[in-house]
This record gives C-alpha cells, structure tokens and sequence, in this order.
C-alpha cells in the first residue's frame, strides 16, 4: 500500500515543480545548459570542496536542528503510550525538554542571525519570515481582539 501511496501523494508535487521549470525557461529565466559538467579528476581537495559546497548549499547544521527539534519534541509523543512507565519516565519530559528549550531556539538563532554570516543559504530565508520585531505586534493584536471573560 505504502509503494503507491506515495507516488500518488508526490504526484502533484513533481508535476507543479515541472510545470514552474516550463514557464521559468519559457520566461528566459531559467538556463539551459546544453554541455554537460566537465570531467573531474578525483582528489581530495575536490572532495573537500564539494562536500563544503554541499553542506552551504543545502544548509545542513540547519537540517540537522529541523530534525533534531522534530525528533525531540514528537518521539515523545508516539513512545510516551508504549513505555512502561508513560509520562512518569523522565527521558520523555527531558526529551521534549531539550527538543523546546535547546534545539528550537538554537534552530531560530541560526536561521535568522547566524547562517548568513557563515556563507550558508538559510532553509528558510529572513525575506520569507516575518519581521521579528513585528512578531509581538502580531500576538497583541491578536490577544486584544479576544473577548474577555467578564
């Protein structure tokens, strides 16, 4: 079942980043290459680059506290009903702990400040995320327009 749910599932995904390439090269915005990459030889300082280059392009201390965030703070949730003792076992409080407390934090700080200064193309780009000191006009218009329980 899983082999063809999944294709299905992505199957709208492949053909709308198909049909953006088709209009960004229709558009001139997008070129082609017709010779393929030269032939390199193998060295380690090739290697060397190419993994560097890899690691600022795909922002990978970046991905590694996306997932780091996601396995501390949901592994908990899932485990917390199979473990022998459930909430009293203090690995899943420690784990949601460190998930909140540590690596989301960590997450903002590098994305928002630090990735840029270290050359590395943030997973999110601060032009996509609202203005941090805008963040606190949002969450007051939104308390103040509650009604009150009086």
């Amino acid at each position: 079942m899983f082999a063809l749910a999944v294709p299905v599932c992505l199957l709208p995904i492949v053909i709308t980043l198909l049909w953006g390439q088709h209009k960004a090269r229709k558009a001139a915005l997008l070129a082609q290459a017709h010779n393929p990459a030269p032939r390199v030889r193998f060295s380690l300082k090739w290697l060397g680059g190419t993994i560097l280059h890899f690691v600022k392009e795909c922002d990978a201390l970046g991905l590694i506290l996306v997932a780091a965030a996601l396995a501390l703070i949901l592994l908990p949730l899932g485990l917390a009903k199979t473990s022998s003792r459930g909430w009293q076992t203090p690995s899943m409080i420690v784990m949601i702990v460190i998930g909140c407390v540590v690596a989301l934090p960590a997450l903002i700080v590098w994305e928002l400040f630090l990735a840029e200064r270290f050359g590395v193309i943030p997973i999110a780009p601060s032009e996509f995320l609202p203005a941090v000191e805008r963040v606190g006009e949002g969450a007051f218009a939104t308390s103040s327009s509650l009604p009150s329980a009086h």
